[in-house]
C-alpha cells in the first residue's frame, strides 16, 4: 500500500519541490492550504495546475480543531511541517503573527497528531532553520554550525523557529513520537518567492537584460550565507523521516558566499561584469563596459539585527543519511537566472491567458465588532476605486469565509503592467482605502503573482 504524506506550506518553495519528490516515489500527497482559499480562488487553481497529483486540504495552522479533523481524515504516514511566516525581514514588521504561525503553529500540528491518536504511527518533520544560530562571534564554529552548536536567534523569525524546534524535541521525548527536525541552511531556486534576496536578484538581472528594469536596490551586500539548491534539500527532509530513529540533522553545503558574490555571478550570466564603487550607502555596482549603475544600496533594506555570516556543517547528514548537495553555487545562480530570463521573456509559459502580467490579491478580515453594513460599505468603496483605476483589466471583489477569522472579502485584480500596479499602489485612493480599512479590519494580506 502506498504511503501518504501531508505537507503544510505546500504553496511555498519547499512544498512544491517536496510534493514532486514524494509523488515520484509513489506517495499519496496531501497539501494544506489556508481555509480562505476556496476552489474558485485563482491561487488554488494555480496550485492545482502545477501539482495535479496533490489532494488539497483546507486548514489553518492556528485552528487546532480543523487540524485535528484533518489528521483524522487523512491519517498520514508522514507529516512535513513547512508552513511559516518565513521572511526574516518581515518578521520584524509583524512579530506577533510570526510567533503565532511559525512557533505556535508547530505545537498545533503536533497536538493534532497526538489528539488524533496517531502519535505512534505518524512520522513528523519540522522545518527548523539556520537562523536559530544567529551567527555571532561567540558561538560561530570554525567548521560550521552543527546539531550541537548553541542557538542565539537574531530575529522574531529565528526565535519562533527555535520554539518550534524545541517543542518538536519535547514531543519526541515526552510522547515517544517520531518527531525530527531538519536544520536547513539557506536553500534557493526557481520556486523561491521574489521577496527573498536571491530571487529578487535573479529576477532583476533578467528584467535588466530584457530592458524592463534599470537597476536593483539592495541592503547589506556583505552578508554571507550557506546557499544550496532547494531541490536537493527536500530529498534530505525525506531521508530524515526514513531514518530508523527520530533525530535532528543539519542540511548545508559547508561553504559561504556573500550577496555581493551572488550579484556578480548573476550579472556574469548575462554577460555583464560588475565593479563596485563607493562605500556604505553610497556604494554602487557598475557595468564595466557601459559605466551604467545597475546596483544601488538602499538603507530601508537593512535589518534591525543583522546576521552577518552563517555556515553549516552537514557531516552528520552525509554520514548517517547518505545525503549530499548536488548543485553547486555557480550552477544555482545560473539555474535561477536562466529560469527568470525564460519567465520574463514569456517563453516559459506559453499558455498564459490574456488577463495580463500581474495579478494582485488581497484578503481583508473584518473585526468582530464590524457590522455587515460596514463590510458592504467597504466592498462598495473598493468597487468604485476599481472603476476609475487605469490599467486594471480585471477588478473583482467578493465575500468569502475563513475558519479562524470569520468574515473576509477578497480583492482580485489583474493589471496590464507593473507600472499600472505601482501607480495604483501609490495613489491617494489606495492610501485612503487602506486607512479606512485599518479601522474595521483585523488584518490584510497581499499576494502578487506575476
Amino acid at each position: 500500500m502506498a504511503k501518504s504524506a501531508l505537507i503544510t506550506g505546500i504553496a511555498g518553495q519547499d512544498g512544491g519541490h517536496l510534493a514532486a519528490l514524494l509523488h515520484s516515489k509513489g506517495y499519496k500527497v496531501y497539501g494544506v492550504i489556508r481555509g480562505q482559499m476556496e476552489t474558485s480562488h485563482p491561487r488554488y487553481q494555480k496550485l492545482k495546475n502545477e501539482m495535479p497529483y496533490v489532494e488539497f486540504v483546507m486548514a489553518d495552522l492556528l485552528d487546532l480543531a480543523v487540524l485535528v479533523r484533518t489528521m483524522q481524515l487523512v491519517k498520514p504516514d508522514e507529516v512535513y511541517n513547512l508552513a511559516a511566516i518565513s521572511h526574516v525581514g518581515y518578521s520584524f514588521k509583524d512579530p506577533i503573527l510570526t510567533a503565532d504561525v511559525t512557533g505556535k503553529g508547530v505545537l498545533n500540528v503536533l497536538e493534532a497528531i497526538r489528539l488524533s491518536g496517531l502519535e505512534k504511527t505518524t512520522r513528523f518533520y519540522q522545518a527548523s532553520t539556520s537562523e536559530m544560530f544567529g551567527g555571532l562571534d561567540y558561538n560561530r564554529p570554525d567548521v560550521g554550525y552543527n546539531e550541537d552548536s548553541p542557538f542565539h536567534p537574531r530575529s522574531p523569525y529565528g526565535v519562533a523557529k527555535l520554539f518550534g524546534h524545541w517543542i518538536t524535541r519535547n514531543y519526541r521525548e515526552s510522547y515517544g513520537m517520531f518527531a525530527a527536525c531538519g536544520i536547513l541552511f539557506n536553500h534557493e531556486g526557481e520556486r523561491r518567492g521574489p521577496e527573498f534576496v536571491t530571487r529578487k536578484i535573479s529576477k532583476a538581472v533578467a528584467r535588466i537584460k530584457l530592458g524592463k528594469q534599470e537597476y536593483i536596490e539592495l541592503g547589506n551586500v556583505d552578508s554571507k550565507r550557506d546557499w544550496g539548491y532547494a531541490g536537493d534539500y527536500v530529498e534530505g527532509m525525506w531521508r530524515i523521516l526514513q531514518h530508523n530513529k527520530p533525530d535532528d540533522f543539519v542540511l548545508a553545503t559547508g561553504e559561504t558566499h556573500s550577496i555581493r558574490e551572488f550579484c556578480e555571478l548573476a550579472f556574469a550570466n548575462i554577460g555583464i561584469d560588475i565593479k563596485w564603487h563607493g562605500k556604505g550607502e553610497k556604494e554602487v555596482g557598475v557595468d564595466t563596459k557601459t559605466g551604467t549603475t545597475l546596483i544601488k544600496i538602499n538603507p530601508e533594506f537593512y535589518r534591525p539585527a543583522e546576521v552577518d555570516v552563517l555556515t553549516g556543517d552537514p557531516s552528520k547528514a552525509e554520514k548517517v543519511l547518505g545525503w549530499k548537495r548536488k548543485v553547486n553555487f555557480p550552477n544555482l545562480v545560473k539555474l535561477m537566472v536562466d529560469h527568470d530570463l525564460a519567465e520574463e521573456s514569456g517563453s516559459l509559459y506559453t499558455d498564459i491567458t490574456d488577463e495580463g502580467p500581474l495579478r494582485h490579491i488581497v484578503f481583508f478580515s473584518m473585526k468582530t465588532s464590524a457590522s455587515d453594513e460596514e463590510m458592504d460599505e467597504a466592498i462598495g468603496r473598493l468597487k468604485k476605486i476599481g472603476k476609475k483605476t487605469n490599467g486594471a483589466r480585471l477588478w473583482n471583489v467578493s465575500k468569502s469565509m475563513d475558519f479562524r477569522k470569520g468574515r473576509i472579502f477578497i480583492q482580485n485584480t489583474v493589471f496590464d503592467s507593473v507600472d499600472s500596479f505601482e501607480k495604483y499602489r501609490n495613489s491617494k485612493d489606495h492610501a485612503d482605502f487602506a486607512q479606512y480599512m485599518s479601522k474595521i479590519a483585523d488584518w490584510s494580506t497581499g499576494d502578487y503573482l506575476e
